[in-house]
């Protein structure tokens, strides 16, 4: 069976139509040649326009992703302190030196093995993940105390 596309004005095999079932034919009018083009050149000024619209908005789009990133810091850090982000060795709360401690000191290994750097690509797994057991919260201090006190043995 033949069918004429409607951009290219030829006659073409059913097989040279992608289905659709809005048409009468269950085919769609254009030609998946005709059509590929017309995705190329709307795939072409639509990502033209999403990279004037990031250039001009950026700041925006940065302070998003900051508050974002730090609201899933502080969600991982309560759930591993048990509601309240602090410290499990001093106690401290401030949330901009809490970080995420291996209780098996393998973060490092763990992170080559997943093939991650740490940071937030961590905690975006450690929630998809359901919360795995195997880690504290430590402060910065308390996390370099335990790095040197484990390096002099």
């Amino acid at each position: 069976m033949m069918k004429i596309c409607s951009r290219c004005k030829k006659e073409k095999d059913y097989s040279e139509f992608h289905k659709s079932k809005s048409e009468k034919d269950g085919l769609s009018y254009r030609c998946k040649e005709c059509q590929r083009e017309v995705d190329r050149k709307y795939r072409t000024r639509r990502n033209a326009y999403a990279k004037i619209y990031y250039h001009e908005h950026k700041g925006d789009f940065l302070r998003r992703q900051t508050v974002s990133r730090q609201r899933m810091k502080k969600e991982i850090l309560e759930h591993y302190s048990n509601g309240v982000a602090r410290c499990a060795h001093c106690r401290g709360e401030d949330l901009v030196v809490l970080c995420l401690d291996h209780v098996n000191d393998d973060g490092a290994y763990h992170r080559r093995t997943l093939g991650i750097h740490g940071g937030y690509e961590t905690y975006r797994r450690l929630k998809r993940d359901g919360f795995p057991e195997g880690y504290q919260v430590l402060c910065y201090n308390c996390n370099m105390r335990k790095h040197f006190e484990l390096t002099k043995k």
